[in-house]
């Protein structure tokens, strides 16, 4: 069993923030998803992101993505004025495509332009605009932020490397001499705590992958990287954006990390996000303040690894 090294319990003291981000009044144009109340658990599956949802509200939401693509969202929804549950299925445009329900009489259906029973036969179907509002509703309140960075909560490049004074982005040493998986907090446009990501060292490989928190929380963009020595992280390579590793990939230690036993990783995805994040108006996003006294731990010990990479060989 993997054994998890959590670090989320050093944020227990977080209260307030910096500054800095970009915002938007409306979400980006929906190529990522419509619909709230989803915990990421990301994977590849042949080139192909998955990401299944938890129950929110007694609402169940299922989405996969082709990279960072919505294929389809389905949602079970209840009708809150007749109790019936229905299976909705949304493309990325947002418009329903498929439903079904059962009635007394059984399955009835839905194909996006007429509803049929289980032999076939049209039938007349009920109006799904309780969904449609509940989806508007559910998107008119909050505040948006478009496109920002998600970064992983470590040490500051202003702070530990020179020519970086105008970057907030974080970065994490990594110990590939343990193997074991060990979690991460991200927060994104320099502000917001935003879920974590999952570092694990096993058979000569380190893996990472990411989670997105219940609610509006969408992946644009993903880049990973890793670095073996602080000359190679520069503002030009930073700027790019580009980098040979994928999340959910494992990462030759001998190979691509030159067999070190220490490496950095940074993570500069980007993320559009609301707050609060579900439609009902909890799950206001937490702050991150990077001086915190309960993350000097959890610092110290990044740069008491730092320190060790800078004079390994």
């Amino acid at each position: 069993m993997k054994k998890i090294i959590s670090l989320m319990l050093a944020m227990a003291l977080i209260l307030t923030a910096a500054a800095g981000l970009a915002a938007s009044t409306v979400p980006d144009a929906p190529t990522d998803g419509y619909v709230p109340g989803r915990v990421w658990d990301m994977y590849y599956n042949q080139g192909t992101y998955e990401a299944e949802g938890e129950r929110t509200n007694d609402t169940q939401y299922e989405e996969t993505y082709h990279g960072t693509t919505l294929q389809e969202t389905e949602v079970e929804l209840e009708d809150p004025t007749t109790g019936i549950e229905y299976e909705v299925g949304f493309d990325p445009a947002g418009n329903i495509t498929r439903a079904e329900y059962e009635n007394g009489a059984g399955e009835i259906f839905f194909d996006g332009q007429t509803w049929t029973d289980a032999a076939g036969n049209q039938v007349t179907g009920p109006d799904l605009d309780f969904v449609r509002q509940y989806l508007s509703h559910a998107y008119a309140s909050g505040k948006w932020y478009s496109k920002n960075t998600l970064s992983v909560v470590g040490l500051p490049l202003k702070d530990e490397l020179p020519g970086f004074t105008n970057q907030w982005y974080e970065f994490v040493p990594v110990d590939l001499r343990k193997e074991g998986t060990t979690r991460y907090l991200t927060f994104a446009g320099g502000r917001f705590l935003l879920g974590y990501c999952d570092v694990t060292v096993k058979d000569g490989t380190v893996t990472t992958d990411y989670v997105l928190p219940n609610g509006h929380a969408y992946p644009k963009d993903h880049c990973l990287m890793w670095f073996t020595d602080e000359k190679e992280i520069t503002p030009e390579v930073v700027a790019a954006r580009t980098s040979p590793y994928r999340f959910g990939q494992p990462v030759s230690i001998e190979k691509d990390l030159k067999g070190k036993g220490i490496a950095i990783m940074m993570i500069l995805n980007r993320v559009t996000f609301r707050d609060p994040l579900l439609g009902n108006g909890n799950h206001k996003l937490r702050n991150y303040y990077r001086n915190s006294p309960g993350l000097k731990p959890m610092k110290d010990q990044f740069r008491a690894l730092l320190k060790e990479m800078r004079e390994q060989k």
